[in-house]
């Protein structure tokens, strides 16, 4: 098993990718570990709490980008502009954004499964992301 991320699911439970294991794990806050199914998982890697209320995760493995609810349920989004998706996060669009790192680009799916894809000029095979708060505002020059 190797960890590569965790975050907070709606629940208040920690959720985490188990790339080795596929499924996506659970824990409490006492530190029971649970997996949730995980079916149409593949190397899931990198995982994000969405605008929706479920967890978004990557599935380098597979080639697709997966959506858990807190029950368990699982969807999975496949097509050929997600190609070895690493890291995930929400944007301040309300949508999910990933690093492809399989064809040097960045994706973006929507809470409906829309994928759209950026390429990357000068970048070799992204795997990490980040979204800065909408309460947090890029700083501005020094004073």
């Amino acid at each position: 098993m190797a960890l590569t991320g965790i975050d907070v699911a709606p629940d208040g439970a920690p959720r985490f990718p188990n790339t080795g294991k596929r499924p996506v794990g659970r824990t409490t806050t006492t530190g029971a570990v649970t997996k949730d199914s995980g079916r149409g998982s593949n190397g899931p890697v990198g995982i994000a709490a969405g605008p929706d209320g479920a967890l978004w995760f990557t599935n380098r493995a597979g080639n697709s980008i997966g959506r858990i609810t807190v029950t368990g349920k699982v969807t999975t989004y496949r097509g050929t502009k997600i190609n070895r998706p690493y890291a995930i996060t929400t944007g301040p669009d309300h949508a999910l954004w990933f690093t492809n790192s399989g064809s040097n680009s960045i994706g973006r799916i929507s809470v409906t499964g829309k994928v759209t894809n950026y390429t990357v000029t000068g970048v070799a095979s992204p795997t990490g992301s980040a979204a800065r708060p909408a309460a947090h505002p890029r700083p501005g020059p020094a004073p």
